[in-house]
């Protein structure tokens, strides 16, 4: 979903409104650095939630608050992004949020599926180290036509997720999050659709960092990759849980 905020960025026609007087220029290691320093201001914000937090409430108010200042960043992006400055100071405060909102969700999931948490967490791992490798050896070429392909598709699955939403409000719940066949091809669909963003994000660095992108536009690559990061955890676990309800034990 983070790469619908960067879309604009990634317009290499227009690359020159990128160029500054600035002499320090993205870097492999400081776009590292900043996606360490998101990642591990998430985990620590989920652990607290996790262990402390147990509410639900708390859980649909930091979503909200996550939702708010992503849609911000996705406004602003669109008309300002030659400036990385406001990723910069909302990307921790989005972290801290989804931390806790994630955390709760965690806990939900494994007061019910014991050792769900850190078998989402593996696959997360797994998924990032495979889609890394398929970047770094090329095994899937990241073209314009992909882009175009997994940013509509990215597009959809969030339309229909609000949709979604909104029926559940009525009392109308879909097949798609149930944990038959249907629910557990859909979580498949989606997982698959979450883990191609990542070759987005790897492209994205690359590609900013052979330009010369100014230094403050690593965050605006770490905060992508921390969404779609995010957005997988939360699909393993909905595929686990779906997994396991057709399991006897």
């Amino acid at each position: 979903m983070s790469n619908l905020l960067l879309k604009r960025v990634l317009d290499l026609n227009n690359i020159d409104i990128f160029k500054t007087n600035n002499k320090e220029f993205m870097t492999v290691n400081g776009t590292i650095n900043k996606s360490l320093i998101l990642i591990l201001i998430t985990l620590a914000s989920a652990i607290f939630s996790f262990y402390y937090i147990h509410s639900p409430l708390l859980m649909v108010l930091t979503g909200a608050m996550g939702a708010i200042i992503m849609l911000i960043l996705f406004v602003w992006a669109y008309f300002e992004y030659n400036n990385p400055k406001l990723v910069k100071y909302l990307s921790p405060i989005y972290a801290i949020v989804e931390g806790l909102s994630i955390g709760v969700i965690s806990q939900i999931f494994e007061s019910s599926y014991e050792g769900i948490v850190s078998q989402a967490l593996f696959m997360t791992f797994g998924i990032f180290l495979i889609m890394f490798l398929i970047y770094k050896y090329r095994i899937i070429e990241v073209t314009s036509k992909f882009k175009v392909v997994i940013i509509s598709t990215t597009l959809g699955i969030a339309i229909f997720y609000f949709i979604s939403f909104i029926l559940a409000i009525s009392g109308i719940y879909l097949p798609t999050f149930k944990s038959g066949a249907v629910g557990i091809g859909f979580s498949l669909f989606v997982g698959t659709v979450a883990s191609l963003n990542l070759l987005l994000d790897f492209d994205m660095i690359e590609t900013m960092i052979k330009n010369q992108f100014p230094k403050d536009f690593e965050w605006y690559c770490a905060f992508s990759l921390l969404v779609t990061l995010i957005w997988i955890y939360v699909e393993m676990l909905s595929f686990i849980k779906k997994i396991r309800d057709n399991i006897d034990y």
